[in-house]
């Protein structure tokens, strides 16, 4: 779901617990590096709204941002 949103590069360290009416995921998300702290701000908050509502109102959302770096192998 959040790798729909096109500033997230990728995601790691993904962890759920609870139950259905009480369900608790912490993620760390690579983002694009040059965003702002407004607009990391307002993609969390739409990353969590879009959790909640395609999968459940009750899901508490804990993000983690981290900038992507992509790694560029050299050959020689």
């Amino acid at each position: 779901l959040v790798l729909s949103f096109e500033q997230v590069k990728g995601t790691h360290n993904i962890r759920s617990r609870g139950s259905q009416n009480a369900l608790y995921i912490d993620l760390h998300l690579l983002v694009e590096p040059r965003l702002s702290i407004e607009e990391s701000h307002y993609l969390v908050h739409d990353i969590e709204r879009f959790i909640r509502t395609t999968l459940n109102k009750n899901i508490q959302v804990i993000a983690h941002l981290e900038p992507y770096k992509e790694v560029i192998s050299k050959t020689k």
